[in-house]
């Protein structure tokens, strides 16, 4: 199991032929370091094998306020409760774009919840009670498809590349791309213009003509 870093594979640990799970101690939820994983076969002939697909722990500090957040990852969990479990939050809120008549979604950390579902391509608006972590893992995707509907859209940014809005939407005509700013109470948005990057972990607004397909790899 290794390790991938700016230096390339930083070998973590070994494991004997047929062993499935490898255990990096103490790199949980107090660990507040980001780490990504490969699995490196190794045959008797001296030939290896790289996994083609990354393995990640991420833990990220977010402050005091509201912050328009997504998680970049395949996760063994589908439950919001339970991917949110080490922040510490009051309310988290989501648009459905389907639900005309009432599309926020919303769930108290204690008490009322109606978003008991999330994955990579949902963005979130959420209120942080205390400074605190969100510490997940799972599987960095390679390639995301996102279903924009005509009107406006809370999307996430399932990738770790950060890129212009220009070349994200190349093949997608949208009619307005807005992004947070913790500068610009009491909305924390801005709009952003085509040379500007959208980067990992944020939350994204689309505001669409019709229905497209977004490909994020």
């Amino acid at each position: 199991i290794y390790h991938t870093g700016r230096l390339g594979y930083i070998l973590l640990g070994t494991e004997g032929p047929g062993v499935t799970t490898y255990d990096h101690t103490n790199a949980g939820v107090l660990n507040t370091n980001n780490y990504f994983y490969v699995v490196v076969a190794k045959f008797n002939n001296g030939f290896s094998s790289v996994s083609i697909q990354q393995g990640a722990k991420l833990a990220t500090h977010y402050t005091v306020g509201s912050h328009l957040i997504s998680v970049p990852l395949n996760m063994t969990t589908a439950n919001l409760t339970d991917v949110l479990d080490t922040l510490d939050y009051s309310i988290v809120w989501w648009f459905d774009p389907l639900d005309v008549v009432d599309p926020w979604k919303s769930c108290k950390k204690s008490g009322f919840c109606e978003v008991t579902y999330y994955d990579r391509t949902m963005g979130l608006w959420i209120e942080v009670a205390t400074d605190s972590y969100l510490t997940v893992a799972g599987l960095v995707p390679t390639t995301t498809f996102i279903t924009l509907q005509a009107g406006w859209n809370l999307i996430g940014y399932p990738t770790f590349s950060s890129r212009k809005v220009s070349n994200v939407f190349s093949l997608v005509s949208y009619e307005r791309i807005e992004g947070f700013d913790p500068t610009k109470p009491p909305e924390y948005l801005r709009l952003m213009g085509d040379d500007e990057l959208m980067t990992p972990l944020y939350g994204f607004w689309v505001k669409m003509d019709a229905m497209d397909i977004l490909t994020i790899m």
